[in-house]
């Protein structure tokens, strides 16, 4: 085993390690409270490297303390040290193909979808006074001491700290290059001529896929923009934001994502930044109940992960009460650095409806009501809407927009409920139909050399 940086061991690297021990004898001066070394081990030479250096450091006077990178949760601890008078030295081997040990695999695999994290900012641990020390055998070059290159501009977003677009602006691009977007298929084979002129009149507007859209300082603002055009708007929020919620303006369709539904699995699954995640998490489903246009919670079915939490995810409807629970088989989208999910992650739409069937035994004020096979996805909803035997889930656009006018024109005196801008569904979208979900106007097109339909996989 060889390594880049040695000096660290005898006490040169960092400045900070050098500092406190020029002035451990005067106690008013001492810059360094205690010196933590985390390690991650293979096969034990960076276990080792680790005692020797808190032996080295011993001599100094100083505190020193040796954990194991397995038995340390970076989300809980690590922000702590911003602010401590500590110093962190890091001693990770290099595994095979340039991969951490499998004891550093979770602290390191935290680093690394942290940096990528929208919620994150580089500032996160702004103030950390740390120090790497990487291992690797130089026989394999490719793949020589690569743990040393980690990410340490661990950011995060529990408040709003970045610079901001003005709504207009913001509103204006958007059209502009969802239009340039569709611009791009005219002509393509197969697109045809009436649906791509209606593409190019935006409609509708999703606030979910990139980001936390509720942080926005202007995000009523920028919905009555959109009202303002006839747009409709879906909003989506992780349940992080209570009093976000509760003073946002009527959207046509508020979604409330429950990527699980215990406070274990919600960790796991989420890796919330808040210490009080899980609070937050009930408040904001106490905040929808009071919302008085449709809600929604989302639930992303994840095969070994949360389908197994019928019973809690029963509990967290009688807190939120929303009108609709659309629930989806997670999607494969392929290998990535940030996700570990492989095929065997993802529900088979059989599987879906068998755990939206069992779920709605479980609530009495719900039915299953619709079906969208090739999207593997179901949706439950609140049987108010099931008027005189028949499902009234959709939505009625030029209805909701009358509406969202009177209620800005009248202060918000004027409201309405999502009993008031309701349509009725079509045969075709209701659970049981032949079609399942598939609107018998369009045409179905499968994959070739298959014989099999394999929607919903």
């Amino acid at each position: 085993m060889q390594s880049r940086n040695k000096d660290i061991l005898n006490g040169s690297q960092p400045q900070p390690m050098q500092s406190a021990k020029n002035t451990a004898s005067k106690e008013k001066d001492v810059h360094v409270a205690s010196i933590k070394i985390f390690y991650g081990s293979q096969t034990g030479t960076a276990k080792g490297f680790a005692h020797a250096l808190a032996e080295e450091i011993m001599t100094l006077g100083l505190h020193v303390e040796t954990i194991n990178m397995k038995d340390y949760d970076p989300d809980d601890n690590l922000a702590e040290e911003t602010t401590s008078k500590n110093i962190c030295v890091f001693l990770v081997s290099t595994y095979t193909d340039g991969q951490p040990p499998e004891s550093a695999k979770w602290f390191c695999k935290w680093l690394e979808e942290a940096s990528n994290d929208f919620r994150f900012g580089k500032t996160y641990l702004k103030g950390m006074r740390y120090a790497v020390f990487g291992l690797g055998n130089s026989v394999y070059s490719n793949h020589y001491n690569t743990v040393n290159v980690v990410h340490h501009t661990n950011p995060v977003g529990t408040e709003w700290r970045w610079k901001m677009d003005q709504p207009d602006m913001i509103l204006e691009e958007a059209i502009a290059n969802h239009q340039q977007m569709i611009k791009q298929f005219k002509g393509v084979p197969g697109v045809k001529a009436d649906r791509f002129e209606e593409g190019l009149a935006v409609k509708h507007c999703a606030l979910s896929l990139v980001g936390e859209p509720i942080m926005y300082p202007e995000i009523n603002k920028f919905l009555k923009l959109l009202h303002h055009r006839n747009i409709s708007s879906f909003l989506v929020t992780n349940a992080q934001f209570p009093e976000e919620i509760r003073y946002l303006e009527p959207v046509t369709q508020l979604y409330v994502s429950v990527d699980a539904s215990t406070k274990e699995s919600l960790k796991k699954i989420d890796r919330p930044l808040f210490k009080d995640f899980w609070q937050r998490f009930l408040d904001s489903l106490t905040a929808l109940a009071e919302k008085r246009q449709r809600t929604v919670y989302r639930l992303t079915l994840v095969k070994a992960w949360n389908v197994d939490e019928l019973k809690a995810y029963a509990d967290l409807v009688t807190v939120g009460k929303p009108d609709f629970i659309e629930v989806k088989g997670v999607t494969y989208c392929g290998e990535s650095s940030a996700s570990n999910l492989t095929m065997a992650n993802v529900p088979w739409h059989e599987e879906v409806v068998h755990f939206v069937q069992e779920l709605a035994n479980l609530i009495p004020d719900y039915e299953i009501a619709c079906e969208h096979e090739h999207s593997n996805c179901m949706l439950i909803a609140h049987k108010k809407f099931k008027i005189d035997g028949e499902w009234w889930t959709w939505i009625d656009y030029k209805r909701f927009q009358k509406l969202i006018q009177a209620y800005e024109a009248s202060s918000g005196v004027q409201t309405f409920t999502s009993l008031d801008y309701m349509a009725k569904t079509p045969e075709w979208a209701l659970f049981g139909s032949r079609e399942r979900g598939f609107d018998p106007l369009d045409t179905r097109f499968l994959r070739k050399n298959k014989t099999k339909d394999i929607s919903g996989c």
